[in-house]
């Protein structure tokens, strides 16, 4: 699995292992490019993409077309691609869309991101991703005072149903990384319960990384999962930190690599046999 996962991703790549719900016993390994939201769209889009995207981002209920006109009459006027995320759309609103796209007057794509306890922060990590202002009660913005000109605008953005793809470029990828690393420090704290709301964002706020799904039937008491992801987190450490041979010929790495993760020197075996690792 790790031989085929690095042979696809590199070892320059991140790597995110999830348990997989597939009936199928077999772990399947992709490469995903840019940031991925699992949302859908206000309307009924089987896909939409796009380059030089325009994004607004608004945490509450787009009630009327007035509040977004400026936004899509600049979208008409200079054809400009625009994502729209919100808590939900109003019909009329969603009619307006879905008529103008299909005239092909602009192409707009509304985005809800529900208000519930999965999705409560995914406003924020979308707006981080791209850099953006979100449009809300508490900034005090008005809606309808924006303006086309004024919307922050990503490199591309693909959709298909139920999955946002993010492309943003290395503008945002520092302040991206930064809250990552934050909600990882958060994860350790978090109660059990909370733990798959903080992978979840984890894995969106993760740009170009490799996926390795895992099955999970059979595996909840065999600590498989839990294995093959210390594996891929050593294999990370090590290309970051080093790795050497001591003068007996043993396979040594750096005290930071195993004060940080505590891996086993039999697991550094395993890896240099498998021809993961160089030893130089």
């Amino acid at each position: 699995v790790m031989r085929d996962a690095i042979s696809l991703g590199g070892f320059d790549s991140r790597y995110v292992i999830e348990r997989s719900s597939s009936p199928s016993p077999d772990i399947t390994i992709e490469t995903v490019l840019g940031y991925n939201f699992s949302l859908d769209s206000a309307v009924n889009i089987e896909g939409w993409e796009a380059e030089n995207v325009s994004f607004l981002m608004v945490d509450g209920v787009i009630e009327s077309v007035t509040e977004i006109h400026r936004i899509l009459t600049f979208a008409a006027e200079k054809k400009v691609p625009t994502v729209i995320v919100a808590r939900s759309f109003a019909d009329d609103v969603r009619q307006t869309i879905v008529t103008n796209n299909a005239r092909r007057s602009f192409s707009v794509l509304p985005i809800v991101v529900p208000a519930d306890a999965k999705n409560i922060n995914t406003i924020r990590d979308i707006s981080i991703v791209c850099g953006s202002g979100v449009v809300s009660s508490i900034t005090g913005e008005v809606l309808s005072g924006k303006t086309g000109e004024s919307l922050i605008s990503v490199k591309a953005v693909r959709f298909s149903r139920g999955n946002l793809t993010i492309v943003a470029g290395e503008r945002t990828a520092a302040a991206t990384d930064t809250h990552r690393c934050s909600l990882m420090e958060s994860r350790q704290e978090a109660h059990h319960e909370m733990l798959p709301h903080f992978d979840s964002r984890i894995k969106s706020l993760t740009p170009n990384h490799t996926l390795v799904r895992v099955p999970c039937r059979g595996l909840e008491d065999s600590g498989l999962f839990d294995e093959i992801t210390d594996v891929f987190r050593l294999v990370r450490a090590i290309h970051e930190y080093g790795v050497h041979t001591n003068a007996g010929g043993e396979i040594d790495v750096t005290l930071r690599v195993l004060s940080a993760l505590r891996f086993a020197r039999a697991q550094l075996r395993l890896l240099f046999s498998l021809g993961a690792i160089v030893v130089n």
